[in-house]
């Protein structure tokens, strides 16, 4: 991973987002294997972590250390989008043909149906958002980091790659870590691997063409936890470039059907079938 110049980086910060889009890390050396001395080395760093500036000036080209989330649609967007669903097609459907023969009374009760539908379905996917946020906001995760040589709790979302991690049981892995020292460590990442019982971990450096986080054993991986022990671990990834953020990034990308929708497209599509054995008939 090429880490810049912190003079340079002074000089372009003026003209960076203060939030900008998260970069894809990506290391150009075998951070599982190497010694300590080639990891600090590489990723700039030292035991006694990265310096305020220095600091900063990743937190400016990596971005934040927050997994994918799905954009954000405008409300109006929102609206149209809930027009797209089964019921509401047919009640439209259904408008239009009685609007067509005459029938206005008819057409004016299945019109609102149709626009109470898509309110009703709105209302409650904005208030249920809102309330997520709202939750969000009030879980604030720390850790605990070096900085300058000092021990310093900051928030999670803004560690960087080459911070040094002081870890304790109890503690969320903040980021993908590579363990320096560790006494009795054993760390959960069900999350990840599926499973149940704790992984031992070890700083051993790992000489393993294999990528798979239950042969990792001096890496701790975002998304775990520790379960007992405690450890010093440098940032090898952050954010988006984290093997939890990679899953992140696909979630992001999907569209998740609730089981409210999946009963409304069930309901249609028999409607439907319906109205077509009738007319057959």
């Amino acid at each position: 991973m090429k880490i810049d110049d912190p003079k340079k980086n002074q000089k372009n910060n003026k003209q960076k987002n203060p939030d900008p889009q998260q970069k894809l890390q990506v290391l150009d050396f075998d951070y599982i294997g190497c010694p300590f001395d080639v990891l600090f080395e590489k990723l700039g760093t030292s035991e006694k972590g990265l310096g305020k500036i220095e600091a900063q000036n990743r937190l400016d080209e990596y971005g934040h250390n927050e997994l994918a989330k799905k954009k954000k649609r405008t409300i109006f967007i929102q609206i149209l989008s809930k027009f797209a669903n089964p019921l509401v097609i047919v009640l439209l459907i259904i408008a239009a043909l009685s609007f067509f023969l005459g029938e206005k009374i008819s057409t004016i009760l299945v019109t609102s149906m149709a626009v109470m539908s898509v309110c009703l379905s709105f209302v409650q996917e904005y208030r249920a958002g809102k309330e997520a946020e709202k939750l969000s906001e009030m879980v604030r995760a720390t850790a605990t980091v070096f900085r300058d040589g000092k021990s310093k709790e900051i928030k999670i979302k803004e560690i960087v790659p080459g911070d040094v991690v002081d870890l304790y049981a109890g503690d969320m892995i903040p980021a993908d870590l590579r363990i320096i020292t560790c006494k009795d460590l054993f760390i959960n990442q069900s999350s990840l691997t599926g499973e149940s019982f704790p992984i031992e971990k070890s700083a051993v450096p790992v000489q393993s063409k294999s990528k798979s986080s239950s042969e990792l054993n001096n890496i701790a991986f975002m998304g775990s936890s520790v379960v007992s022990g405690t450890a010093l671990a440098v940032v090898v990834k952050t954010g988006i470039s984290t093997q939890f953020g990679e899953i992140s990034r696909k979630l992001a990308n999907m569209r998740t059907e609730t089981g409210f929708d999946k009963g409304i497209h069930d309901f249609t599509w028999i409607m439907i079938r319906f109205q077509r054995r009738d007319s057959y008939v």
